[in-house]
């Protein structure tokens, strides 16, 4: 998606990328918008048959119900936006699925609910967080990679980590129920 907004609206399926043992990408860019909108509509992310999928998000991901990262990756990049989240619908990262953020200096494309009820999520124990960070920053910055209304879970690193680029973090997942979860770096030995 380059430009204007693509929709899938009022379905009770969603939208699916990399499922029944495909593999499968998409790619919304900085101009773009992408909106799954509609009673139950879900964006899928992989699947238990082997499918394999990617969403990387530069522009706008509307999604208002849920998102179900099953085995692939939900990226979100600097300048993505995925802040419409407004239903109960049950939002989850699987053993196999991802969630990435690719961090500029202060600029990070969050996981936001827009109301009492949106984003619940639930992160796998197995499930895994990147990050790639770029841009200016210092010791002691942090990141909000998620406002949610409930939060259950934590990624496969923990509370700390070391990423693929020798930074090291900390990850407070707030309190499990309307709060945020927050990225801090804390050594820069890369």
């Amino acid at each position: 998606v380059t430009g204007g907004t693509l929709s899938g609206a009022h379905g009770t399926a969603g939208i699916f990328v990399g499922v029944n043992g495909g593999t499968g990408t998409l790619n919304v860019g900085p101009d773009a918008t992408f909106r799954s909108q509609g009673a139950n509509m879900n964006v899928r992310i992989g699947d238990d048959l082997g499918g394999y999928g990617e969403i990387n998000v530069e522009g706008v991901l509307q999604t208002y119900k849920f998102t179900e990262v099953i085995n692939g990756i939900l990226r979100m990049m600097p300048t993505g936006q995925n802040n419409l989240f407004n239903s109960d619908n049950q939002s989850f990262v699987g053993e196999n699925g991802t969630l990435a953020f690719v961090i500029d200096g202060e600029n990070v494309g969050a996981l936001k609910r827009s109301n009492s009820t949106g984003l619940q999520m639930t992160l796998d124990p197995g499930s895994e967080l990147h990050i790639t960070l770029g841009g200016s920053f210092a010791i002691d910055d942090s990141w909000v990679l998620m406002d949610y209304t409930v939060l259950s879970g934590e990624f496969d690193q923990g509370t700390e980590f070391t990423n693929q680029q020798g930074y090291t973090f900390a990850i407070d997942y707030g309190s499990g129920a309307s709060d945020v979860m927050t990225l801090t770096l804390i050594s820069d030995d890369a």
